[in-house]
């Protein structure tokens, strides 16, 4: 009797654990069938998609620490556990014990996770972007760039000047947790939906630098999380850049755009934001123009003022520190396969793309105007 309980309880369970990665295949094989129907992906990206990142932004902004930190953290502790505990049960013990009951719930549970990243992330990458009827997102001239560069000069020039700085010149970081205010001041043609996540300063800032990276958007946890380990000058632009990831952008230069977008046109008491935002749009659209002509980039340079020229040597030394290593590059390189398969063409260095939104929003709203307000 106790032999028939225990074959029925197992039957139910290999039922429920097929059932549950058939699901999981449906909406995995969903998700490539419509990936290239921009409505449906811009439908899963503002419904399902934004409920869960409002959602879980929500239960996680009020932890003062990285739940993604923690929990990469804690999952390869696990992780290392049930892989020693699995070869031993197939070694020691049944190696068909160690398939069902072990093997099987962990590939559910891997489906299932493959399948919602996809659908609460991965769709905004095929989304109709954010910017869709006011800007292009098409290529812009060298004026264009050179316009939109001299605009950012003035104001990092000027911000330079106002924002807080240490004894040694630095600039003073101020609550990561300010970045929240600045998308309220976006135009209405350009606003973002509203979430609740809050920039969190990461615990393994140090070993991000190592790897290239600033900050990483997770959208299992909701949360922006934030390298607070390089020099103070650009952490505000990048907070904000991972603010736009947990609004829904998902393409990388996009998000440079609107977190630099957000940064400048923030509230005035926001200094070291306004002045992080036009100091990264200088950066980027400095970069564009030397590609588009280098002669009228080396004329911008020459107007830069000593702060702005002594935050990006702060920079430039910060990161000559860090230089490409094997483990980095491999980091880099699976990075950028990730973009590729993800229909971001330009990979990693898909971040450019900024610079022409920027020069075409200059376009748009300023024209030869020149200077910030």
């Amino acid at each position: 009797c106790y032999n028939k309980r225990m074959k029925r309880l197992k039957k139910t369970r290999l039922l429920i654990a097929a059932a549950l990665f058939a699901a999981g295949m449906i909406g995995i094989a969903g998700y490539y069938i419509f990936r290239d129907l921009p409505q449906v992906m811009t439908a899963a990206r503002d419904g399902f998609a934004h409920v869960w990142r409002t959602a879980l932004g929500a239960a996680t902004a009020w932890i003062p620490f990285s739940v993604y930190e923690a929990g990469v953290t804690l999952l390869a502790l696990c992780a290392l556990l049930w892989l020693c505990k699995t070869i031993y049960l197939a070694v020691r013990r049944s190696f068909r014990r160690a398939v069902f009951r072990r093997l099987i719930p962990a590939a559910v549970a891997g489906i299932w996770v493959w399948a919602l990243f996809l659908w609460t992330w991965c769709a905004g990458y095929y989304a109709v972007p954010f910017y869709d009827g006011v800007l292009t997102g098409g290529g812009v001239t060298a004026a264009q760039l050179e316009g939109a560069a001299r605009y950012f000069l003035a104001g990092a020039n000027e911000y330079a000047e106002r924002v807080p700085r240490t004894g040694d010149g630095s600039v003073v970081l101020g609550s990561l947790r300010d970045a929240a205010r600045v998308y309220s001041n976006l135009s209405e043609e350009l606003r973002l939906p509203d979430s609740p996540a809050a920039p969190k300063p990461m615990l393994y800032s140090k070993l991000m630098s190592s790897l290239q990276f600033t900050g990483v958007y997770m959208a299992i946890t909701g949360e922006a999380n934030v390298n607070v380990d390089c020099p103070a000058a650009l952490i505000p632009c990048t907070a904000a850049h991972e603010l736009a990831h947990a609004r829904g952008v998902a393409r990388e230069g996009e998000a440079d755009f609107f977190g630099i977008l957000a940064c400048i046109t923030a509230d005035e008491s926001l200094l070291e934001y306004r002045y992080s935002g036009y100091l990264t749009g200088l950066i980027k659209l400095g970069n564009a123009l030397y590609r588009a002509n280098p002669g009228r980039y080396y004329a911008l340079a020459a107007e830069y003022s000593e702060l702005v020229l002594a935050d990006l040597r702060r920079e430039g030394e910060y990161w000559a520190r860090y230089q490409q290593t094997a483990a980095s590059a491999a980091v880099m390189s699976a990075y950028d396969s990730y973009l590729k398969s993800n229909g971001q063409e330009d990979g990693a260095r898909s971040y450019e793309q900024s610079a022409d939104l920027l020069a075409e929003w200059w376009s748009v709203t300023h024209g030869n105007a020149g200077a910030p307000n």
